[in-house]
C-alpha cells in the first residue's frame, strides 16, 4: 500500500487531507511541523508528500529543498493559495515540485477540488512505481540501453534474457524507430561472444554488388576497382555476431547465399572458388510484414524459418506510453545537446502533452523531440510551448475551409468535453490492458467498481446521441 506523508501547520487540515485519501485506500502520515517533514519521510518509507506551500517554520519551497535534496526521485506535490505569484510557482517548479494543487479550484466550499487531487495523487503515484518497477527489472537484468517496465516491454526482456545465452538465430520485428538494434546489442552483450564483436550492417543502405562484397568479401581483381583482396563482415564477425538491419530489403540472390551461411556456415568470397568457415550468430531485424513479401516472391520462405527460430516484436511507442516518462528522463540523462540536461525538468503540462501523442516515429521520434526541447528551453524547464505544434495542438475542429467565424467556434470543444474524452479514452484503455476486469480496473484507477459502470454508461449514451445527431 502507497504511503503519503501530509505537511502543513494546520493540524486539523492534515488531519481533514488524511482522511480524504484513506477513504481511497491509501495509508497516510501526517506532520504539522514542517522541520520534521524530511525526517519522516526518511523513517517511514515515503511514497509520495503533499505539503502547504505557506507553513512555518519552514516554508513548502524549503521543505521541498530539503526532501529533493535527500532523494531526486521522490514526487513532492504543494498546495497553493490563488494569491500566490507565479514567480514563486516557476521557482518550486525549479526545484523539482511535480504538480501543484490550489485551494481556490473548488467553488463547493471544499479547500481543495478531491477529484483534482486523487487525480494527481494517482499520477503522482503511478510515475514513482513506474521507477521503481524499471529499477527492479535492471537490477534483475541489466540492460542500460533499452529502457521501460510496460507489460510488451517486460516481455521483451524475458525473452533477451532467455535466448541470449544461447547460439539461436533470431528475427526482431517492429516497425522504424522503435529500438530493434538496441534489442540485438542487448542479446550479443548478454551472450557468451560479448567479449567479440557485434558488427551491424544495414542491408538497405547499398547497392547489391557492394553488400555483396561486404559481407562475404572479395578476391583482388573481381571486378572493377577491386584492388586486393579482402575480408568481409562474416569474417569480421567470426567468433561474434552479425546483426543485418532492414533485412526485407535484401535481394533474392543475396538471401540464397545467406541461406548458405546459415545452413553450411561457411562463406565465399565474390571470385573465389573455395569456402572459409565461419562461427557467426546471426541477428536480423525487420519493419517490414516478411510473411507478405513472401507471398509476394521478394522474400524467401525458406530463409524466413532459418532467421526467425527465436521472433521478438519490439512494440511501438503508442503501445506502451507508461514507459514515455522513464524514457524522457532516460534522454535527459544522456544527452549530448546540452551538459546540463541530467538537472532540467520537463514540466507534467508537458509531460502530459508527450503521453498523449501517438509517435508515428516510436522512439527515435521522442528522443529527437526532447533534443529539440533542451536546445529550445529557457532555464531548467521543459514546458509545453517548448514542444513542436504537431504535439501540442492535435486537430480538434474541422479543417473544412468553409467553416469559419461564429460557426467554427462551436466546433472547439470545452475543456471539460476535452477531459471528459481523456477521461473515457484512458478508463477503456485500463479496462482492456484487464481484459475487461472492472474490479481490477477501478482498483488501477483508485475508483469504485460503480463508478467503472456510471463511466461506461455516459460514454454509452454519448456514442448513442452522436449516432443520434448524425442521422
Amino acid at each position: 500500500m502507497e504511503k503519503i506523508l501530509i505537511v502543513d501547520d494546520k493540524e486539523s487540515y492534515a488531519t481533514m487531507l488524511s482522511e480524504v485519501l484513506r477513504t481511497r485506500g491509501y495509508e497516510t502520515v501526517t506532520e504539522s511541523d514542517s522541520s520534521k517533514a524530511l525526517a519522516v519521510a526518511q523513517s517511514r518509507g515515503i511514497d509520495l508528500v503533499i505539503s502547504d506551500f505557506a507553513m512555518s517554520p519552514r516554508t513548502g519551497l524549503e521543505v521541498l529543498r530539503e526532501l529533493k535534496a535527500w532523494d531526486q526521485a521522490l514526487p513532492v506535490i504543494l498546495i497553493t493559495d490563488k494569491q500566490h505569484h507565479p514567480e514563486v510557482v516557476r521557482e518550486a517548479e525549479k526545484e523539482g515540485c511535480l504538480d501543484f494543487i490550489s485551494k481556490s479550484a473548488s467553488e463547493s466550499g471544499k479547500l481543495v477540488d478531491f477529484d483534482v487531487l486523487f487525480s494527481k495523487v494517482n499520477k503522482a503515484l503511478n510515475l514513482r512505481k513506474l521507477l521503481r518497477e524499471n529499477q527492479r527489472l535492471r537490477t534483475k537484468f541489466h540492460v542500460e540501453s533499452l529502457v521501460g517496465c510496460s507489460r510488451p516491454m517486460e516481455e521483451v526482456f524475458a525473452l533477451i534474457q532467455k535466448v541470449a545465452p544461447t547460439d539461436c538465430t533470431v528475427l526482431i520485428h517492429g516497425e522504424s524507430g522503435t529500438g530493434k538494434e538496441l534489442v540485438a546489442r542487448a542479446l550479443h552483450d548478454h551472450s557468451p561472444r560479448r567479449g567479440r564483436a557485434m558488427v551491424p550492417v544495414n542491408c538497405a543502405g547499398m547497392p547489391e554488388q557492394l553488400l555483396e562484397s561486404e559481407l562475404f568479401g572479395h578476391k583482388r581483381g573481381a571486378f572493377t576497382n577491386a584492388f586486393s583482396d579482402k575480408a568481409g563482415l562474416f569474417e569480421e564477425a567470426d567468433h561474434g555476431t552479425l546483426f543485418l538491419d532492414e533485412i526485407g530489403t535484401l535481394p533474392l540472390s543475396l538471401q540464397a547465399k545467406l541461406l548458405r551461411v546459415l545452413q553450411e556456415r561457411e562463406i565465399r568470397r565474390v571470385g573465389e572458388n573455395t569456402t572459409i568457415k565461419v562461427d557467426v550468430r546471426i541477428l536480423a531485424a525487420a519493419n517490414q510484414p516478411l510473411q507478405e513479401m513472401i507471398k509476394k516472391g521478394s522474400f524467401r520462405e525458406d530463409l524466413y524459418y532459418r532467421l526467425s527460430v527465436i521472433p521478438i516484436e519490439v512494440p511501438p511507442l503508442r503501445e506502451r506510453t507508461e514507459d514515455i516518462p522513464l524514457l524522457v528522463a532516460h534522454f535527459l540523462k544522456n544527452s549530448h545537446v546540452r551538459h546540463d540536461a541530467q538537472e532540467i525538468r520537463v514540466l507534467p503540462e508537458a509531460l502530459d502533452v508527450l503521453c498523449e501523442y501517438q509517435w508515428p516515429g516510436n522512439v527515435r521520434e521522442l528522443q529527437n523531440i526532447i533534443e529539440r526541447a533542451l536546445v529550445l528551453c529557457d532555464g531548467r524547464q521543459i514546458r509545453r510551448e517548448d514542444l513542436p505544434a504537431k504535439l501540442r495542438e492535435p486537430s480538434l475542429v474541422s479543417t473544412d475551409s468553409s467553416t469559419t467565424g461564429a460557426d467554427a467556434e462551436h466546433l472547439v470543444p470545452s475543456l471539460d468535453e476535452v477531459i471528459t474524452h481523456v477521461e473515457r479514452e484512458y478508463t477503456a484503455r485500463m479496462l482492456k490492458k484487464f481484459h475487461g476486469d472492472k474490479k481490477k480496473t477501478a482498483e488501477a484507477l483508485k475508483i469504485s467498481v460503480p463508478a467503472i459502470y456510471r463511466k461506461l454508461r455516459a460514454a454509452k449514451e454519448a456514442e448513442e446521441e452522436a449516432r443520434g445527431t448524425e442521422g
